[in-house]
C-alpha cells in the first residue's frame, strides 16, 4: 500500500519571512503570479478615453461630411491624452478635409466651422505634456461615434 503524498506547502520565493510588498501593505489586495502593481499613485485627474494615459483633457473633435444632398455630423467626445487626441484630430480633420465640401451648405458654412473647431481642440492639445501610461484604462474605452 502506497503512502499518501505530503501536504502541499506554498514556497516562498523570496526566502522565510521576506515580502517585498510587506505583509497587508499591497494597497491592490493582491498580486498576480508575474505581475506586480504599477509604481506611483494614480492619476487624480482626467485620463485618456483611449489609452487610460494622464494627464488628459476634456475635448470633443468633429467631424463633417457633405455630400450633394445630405450632409453627415460626427464627433467624439472624451478626455483625449496628447497622443490619442491629436491621432483622431489628425484623422477626423483629414476626412472632413476629403469629404466635407461636396455639398454646397457644406463648403460655405459646415466645413470651415468643423476646420476651425478642430484647429482649436488641436492647439489646447498640443499644450498637453507627453502622456504618462496610464495603469488601468477607462471602462468602455474605444470610439463611440454619436
Amino acid at each position: 500500500m502506497a503512502t499518501p503524498p505530503p501536504p502541499y506547502q506554498q514556497q516562498n520565493p523570496y526566502g522565510q519571512g521576506q515580502n517585498p510588498y510587506g505583509q497587508g501593505q499591497n494597497p491592490y489586495g493582491y498580486v498576480a503570479p508575474g505581475y506586480a502593481p504599477a509604481p506611483g499613485p494614480m492619476p487624480a485627474g482626467l485620463t485618456c478615453r483611449m489609452c487610460g494615459g494622464f494627464p488628459a483633457v476634456e475635448a470633443t473633435i468633429r467631424q463633417h461630411r457633405g455630400v450633394l444632398l445630405w450632409m453627415t455630423f460626427m464627433h467624439l467626445k472624451g478626455p483625449f491624452c496628447r497622443n490619442c487626441g491629436l491621432a483622431v484630430e489628425r484623422e477626423m480633420t483629414g476626412k472632413t478635409l476629403w469629404q466635407g465640401w461636396w455639398g454646397p451648405m457644406s463648403l460655405a458654412i459646415f466645413t470651415p466651422f468643423t476646420l476651425i473647431w478642430n484647429m482649436t481642440v488641436k492647439s489646447k492639445l498640443q499644450k498637453l505634456p507627453p502622456p504618462t501610461p496610464g495603469q488601468i484604462p477607462n471602462q468602455g474605452s474605444g470610439q463611440q461615434w454619436l
